[in-house]
């Protein structure tokens, strides 16, 4: 039996949250490492990522592997589907993070310089194997993590009118 909003996806759309759901497994340390945080065995997991599995991951199933991963992989997947942007906000009432502060800049450097890194040495050989595609997707995430804090930073000094806490203006 086919659920009906699934039947209207194009074969992309389920190849896209197919590859999205892949993506999630491995950041979470793969299908033996993520059926620790979640109901379901290692097998289901690498099913629900294959293209020849009708079957795709349940919702609880990906919010216990994006709150683990720190990312919304198959949500930003879903939101993209319909036409949505999905925007990270920071836990707990907002103006309650760290500040917006120099060090921010330092940071996002450093995980985009990974970024970079992953990349050369991914082509150091002319090829980028899996193996790679996950490291560098991994580092990316990791990137786009910093950018988020560097926008809840700023979300919270606009709406307090306070940049820096105390240290450095930016």
């Amino acid at each position: 039996m086919k659920i009906p909003a699934l039947s209207r996806r194009s074969d992309a759309d389920r190849a896209q949250l197919k590859a999205a759901t892949r993506r999630l497994v491995m950041m979470a340390g793969g299908p033996e490492s993520a059926q620790h945080v979640t109901r379901v065995k290692s097998a289901a997991l690498s099913r629900f990522g294959s293209l020849s599995d009708e079957q795709f991951m349940p919702i609880d199933v990906v919010a216990d592997l994006e709150a683990d991963v720190g990312s919304g992989v198959v949500t930003q997947t879903l939101a993209e589907q319909v036409g949505c942007n999905l925007v990270h906000c920071q836990s707990g009432a907002a103006g309650h993070g760290a500040p917006l502060a120099v060090e921010n800049i330092a940071d996002l450097i450093s995980r985009e310089a990974v970024v970079a890194q992953e990349i050369v040495s991914a082509m150091a050989d002319g090829k980028v194997t899996p193996c790679e595609g996950h490291r560098i997707s991994k580092a990316v995430e990791d990137a786009i993590a910093g950018l988020r804090n560097i926008q809840n930073a700023a979300s919270a000094a606009a709406e307090s009118s306070e940049i820096g806490g105390g240290g450095k203006n930016v």
